[in-house]
C-alpha cells in the first residue's frame, strides 16, 4: 500500500481490518462477558454510534482498498445490533464529521466538507441536516455561512489532553443544533436553526470553545 504507516499507531497491516464489538454489562461484580463481534469484512469501520432506540449500530466506512487515490467519499453504514441487515444509510460526496441524532430518532445533524471538482486544496465545513433513512438527501444548512463547523483555535499540543465530548448537539425540541464555530481567531459555540440554518451566538468573547457536554435535555452545558 502507498500508506503503510501512521502517526501514532505505527506500521499498519493491511490485512487487518477494525470492527465494531458489543460487550454486556455485568449483572454482577466479577464477571467477565465475552465480547461479541457484529461487523465483519476486508474493510474497517469507525465513527460508529448507537441508534437512539438501540436497536442498531451507524457506522462510517469507506470500502475501497486504497481511497488516498481518490477523491474524498464517505458512506455511513447502519446494521443490526446482531449484525445483521447492514444499510446504506448515506454516501456523502466528501468528508463526513461528527453526526448526532435527533431526540426522536427521525433525523441525523453531521459536519462535513463537500468535495469540489477541480478539488480544492482546502474546503471548510459545514453543518448538514436529513432524514434517518435510507436515500435520504442532506441539507447544507450553513452554505453562506462563512466560517468553519466544528473548528477551533489550537494544534496538537492543545488541552484538555484527556479530551471530551463534542461535536453537534441537538436542542430538547429537536429545533435547534449546537457546534463549535472558529471565527476571527476565537471558537464559541453557535446555535443553528434546524430548518433555516439560522446562525446566533451562544457563548462570545476572547477564547477558544475546547470541549463541551450537555445534559440529556440539552437545558445546560
Amino acid at each position: 500500500k502507498a500508506t503503510y504507516r501512521s502517526n501514532g499507531a505505527g506500521y499498519t497491516n493491511p490485512r487487518t481490518a477494525a470492527h465494531i464489538w458489543t460487550v454486556s454489562i455485568p449483572a454482577t461484580p466479577g464477571e467477565t462477558p465475552k465480547p461479541k463481534q457484529v461487523t465483519k469484512g476486508k474493510y474497517s469501520e469507525g465513527n460508529f454510534s448507537w441508534s437512539p432506540d438501540g436497536s442498531r449500530f451507524f457506522f462510517v466506512a469507506r470500502r475501497v482498498a486504497e481511497p488516498y487515490y481518490e477523491a474524498t467519499h464517505t458512506d455511513l453504514y447502519s446494521v443490526a445490533a446482531d449484525g445483521s441487515d447492514e444499510k446504506k444509510v448515506l454516501a456523502f460526496v466528501g468528508g463526513l464529521g461528527d453526526y448526532t441524532f435527533s431526540n426522536d430518532g427521525k433525523r441525523i445533524a453531521f459536519s462535513g466538507s463537500l468535495t469540489h471538482t477541480p478539488v480544492n486544496s482546502y474546503t471548510q465545513p459545514d453543518l448538514f441536516v436529513m432524514n434517518n433513512e435510507v436515500g435520504a438527501t442532506p441539507k447544507n444548512l450553513t452554505a453562506e455561512y462563512d466560517f468553519d463547523i466544528g473548528g477551533g483555535i489550537g494544534g496538537d499540543q492543545s488541552s484538555p489532553r484527556g479530551g471530551g465530548r463534542s461535536g453537534v448537539l441537538w436542542s430538547k425540541d429537536d429545533r435547534s443544533l449546537i457546534v463549535n464555530v472558529a471565527e476571527h481567531g476565537r471558537a464559541n459555540l453557535k446555535r443553528v436553526d434546524a430548518a433555516t440554518g439560522k446562525v446566533e451566538v451562544l457563548t462570545k468573547g476572547d477564547h477558544t470553545v475546547q470541549a463541551y457536554s450537555a445534559t440529556p435535555d440539552a437545558s445546560k452545558m
